[in-house]
């Protein structure tokens, strides 16, 4: 149990720390056009996906989320959800509203 915790938190501060870094990132990208990264961010995001999924042989559960249609109904809305969610992000960067995304992520849990 106490490897769990370790290699949990380990992977939250990481996460942290890579997503505080992404506006340094899409504040360059401020040129581009906003379905062009978006399209970006969600193609490299499967490659990503399938090296999880296969570092930490999880495909059994990848495909039982799949097949149930309540889980596969409830994957697109929270697929969707993510898209306004990233498109909204990505538009405050590219417009030079880092400090107002910055505040948004930072009440989004409340």
């Amino acid at each position: 149990m106490e490897k769990y915790l370790r290699s949990g938190t380990m992977f939250v501060v990481l996460a942290f720390i890579l997503w505080g870094l992404t506006p340094l990132y899409y504040q360059y990208l401020s040129g581009g056009n906003l379905a062009q990264i978006l399209i970006y961010r969600v193609f490299w995001s499967i490659p990503l996906l399938l090296a999880v999924r296969l570092l930490f042989r999880q495909r059994t559960r990848f495909h039982d989320a799949w097949k149930d249609k309540k889980s596969f109904f409830f994957c697109m809305i929270a697929g969707l959800l993510m898209i306004v969610s990233w498109s909204s992000f990505i538009y405050a960067l590219t417009h030079h509203l880092v400090l107002d995304a910055s505040l948004g992520y930072f009440i989004n849990p409340l």
